[in-house]
Order: structure tokens, then sequence, then C-alpha cells
């Protein structure tokens, strides 16, 4: 590492306002590295203290300078952020997280998951626009339980979310993940209390919703 000057009057964002910056200590490139590579300590590392990290790498690869500086040194460091900053909101919103306690996101983010139970909690947001419900999502071993917000409504739902997805794809049909990820430190409201003897297989839960579409199909189908 070596310590890098700076042109006069360089500062970044805070959240009480902009910081002056009179050096800045500069590693050669920012690179990705998988779990088992990371000696233990590094992976305990506090969620706060990874939070502040994507806040000031989002806030000093604005200023020309440093972004110029990440471009030529380390060329892939946007992807490697953006899964970083991926991996920390499954963290936030305890995706993926067995009955143990054991985080498993960062392990399969590229498995196969598909939906076996589902428990809808209610609507919120402005107009009741938002759909929650209670999923249990079953890996090759494991097996999740987590709540998700969408905007899709029934039809959707059982079009899309029949098919196995990645885990990563699962994460990003949660509007929670959208909301965090254009503002990490957003508050999010509590999720709503799931009902264990409540939820349904997915497939009953898709003939239900199939045989209430019918009627209002034939009745669309005979107005003019």
């Amino acid at each position: 590492m070596m310590k890098s000057g700076l042109p006069e009057s360089t500062s970044y964002q805070k959240r009480n306002g902009k910081v002056q910056l009179y050096g800045v200590i500069k590693a050669e490139r920012i690179e990705s590295f998988e779990s088992d590579e990371i000696t233990p300590p590094l992976t305990t590392i506090p969620l706060r203290t990874k939070i502040d990290l994507i806040t000031r790498y989002e806030s000093i690869i604005k200023i020309d300078y440093f972004k110029r500086k990440l471009d030529i040194e380390s060329p892939n460091h946007s992807q490697v952020m953006s899964d970083f900053k991926t991996s920390v909101l499954a963290e936030k919103l305890e995706f993926l997280v067995t009955k143990k306690g054991e985080r498993k996101f960062d392990k399969m983010q590229n498995s196969t998951l598909i939906l076996k139970d589902i428990q809808p909690l209610g609507r919120i947001g402005k107009n009741n626009r938002i759909s929650v419900y209670a999923l249990r999502l079953k890996g090759r071993e494991d097996e999740f339980s987590y709540t998700i917000g969408t905007f899709k409504n029934e039809k959707q739902i059982i079009k899309d979310w029949s098919k196995p997805m990645k885990a990563k794809q699962w994460i990003s049909e949660d509007i929670k993940f959208h909301i965090l990820k254009k503002d990490i430190d957003k508050q999010l409201r509590p999720n709503p209390l799931i009902e264990s003897d409540k939820f349904l297989s997915f497939k009953e839960f898709s003939q239900t919703v199939e045989k209430n579409l019918k009627p209002t199909q034939r009745k669309s189908d005979l107005e003019l």
C-alpha cells in the first residue's frame, strides 16, 4: 500500500456534511475473495462496518479523481463492490439463514431454490400496492423461511415463482432489497407475523388462485 497525494479541496460526503480529505491510504487493487479464502476474524466484521464501507465507497467514486484511479488500478471494482453490497443486503434482510442461525447466502447465491410453501400476509404501502408473503424456499439440503414484498399480482406470482431460481434471483424479487439498494440505511417496517399453520403448498396456492380467476375471466369474455 502507499499513501496517495490529492488535489486541493478534495472532499467526500458524510451524513453530517462534506469532509475535507488531506490524504488517503490506497490499496493497489480491489479484489473479490470466496469466504473460505478469508481468515475467520474478517468474516465476523460487524454488519454496521460493512454498511459504512459501502457508503464511503459510493461517496468516493462520485469524485472523478478517485473514480479514474480505481478504473485504472482495479477495473472490476464496480462489479466486486456490487456483489459485496448484495451480500451485505442479504445479511441485513436475514435472507438464507438456517434455523441454527447460519448465514448461507454467500455460499448459495448461485444455487437453485424452489418455492415449497407460501403464506399470504396481507397488503401494505400506498394504495396497498405491495403484497407480502411468507415463503419457504427449498435448496438441495436446507430449507429457508423468508418474508417478501412484491408488486406482482397473484397471476404473475404463480407464473414467475413456479420455476426454480437462483438465490440471488429470489432476493431480487423482494421490494425491500431494491429499497435498501437505493438507500442502505432506510428504515423498513417490521415484517408481519407468520402463522406456521397457515402455509399452503405452492401447488395448492396456485390451484386456488387459478380457480378464483376463472369466474372473472368468464365474465370478462362476455363483456363487449
